[in-house]
């Protein structure tokens, strides 16, 4: 159906080569013009100049110091969900792993972004 070539990169020296070293010799495809409709231009989204911009107003968030801040607040989320999921375990109970990854997921994001955890939030369902 497509005939559009796709590079897949599974080593450190492959990501190296193409988003380092030699990054101008390679753009973005398909996939990320439809995100880019969904998600506007950002980091994941742009590229060249506009990338460039982005990436140095937000670099100075990913300083070794803070992301070694991240450790303890997802080592903290895990422990809390492990600990809920032997609780369940032990009472013999199911546990969907999308809906648990994303409560992690939305408790560490929640933490870093606004020093709140939110994760009881992912479980609200909205009923018309």
């Amino acid at each position: 159906m497509f005939r559009t070539p796709a590079l897949i990169l599974s080593r450190p020296e492959q990501f190296q080569h193409v988003l380092n070293d030699n990054a101008r010799n390679y753009v973005r495809g398909f996939a990320y013009r439809s995100l880019e409709r969904a998600l506007g231009k950002n980091i994941v989204t742009s590229e060249g100049a506009h990338w460039r911009t982005v990436r140095r107003t937000i670099q100075p968030a990913f300083k070794r110091a803070e992301v070694e801040a991240f450790d303890q607040v997802v080592t903290d989320a895990a422990t809390k969900q492990l600990t809920a999921w032997e609780d369940r375990a032990r009472e013999g109970s199911v546990i969907d792993l999308d809906e648990e990854m994303t409560t992690i997921t939305f408790s560490v994001i929640s933490q870093l972004v606004f020093s709140v955890d939110m994760s009881e939030w992912s479980r609200i369902t909205i009923v018309d």
